[in-house]
């Protein structure tokens, strides 16, 4: 119920492939070892000032995936997904295992 009264905090739009990706986060999430519940909680609360701090112009209606995209130029969707797992790897200090599922 909460997603649908206010999508923008869960979704940023209220449109169904957001929705789906959101989803489908949750479900990967619970599944695979994304690291600690203290990790998740750092990535949640500190990543978007991690990644303003080094990009952004202190704009607070930017989420961090925006603030990505704008420093990639030419071929920006796969320039940002690969500096998105760099900036994380160095956020954390180490990579996040994203291959080994936790349960079937």
């Amino acid at each position: 119920a909460a997603i649908k009264k206010r999508p923008g905090m869960y979704v940023g739009y209220g449109d169904l492939e957001h929705l789906q990706s959101f989803l489908t986060g949750y479900h990967m999430g619970a599944r695979f070892d994304v690291g600690s519940g203290d990790e998740l909680s750092k990535f949640a609360n500190e990543f978007w000032d991690f990644v303003d701090k080094r990009y952004g112009d202190g704009r607070n209606n930017r989420t961090w995936s925006q603030i990505i995209i704008e420093q990639c130029e030419g071929n920006a969707r796969e320039d940002s997904f690969s500096m998105f797992f760099k900036l994380v790897s160095e956020f954390f200090g180490h990579d996040l295992n994203l291959a080994e599922p936790l349960r079937d």
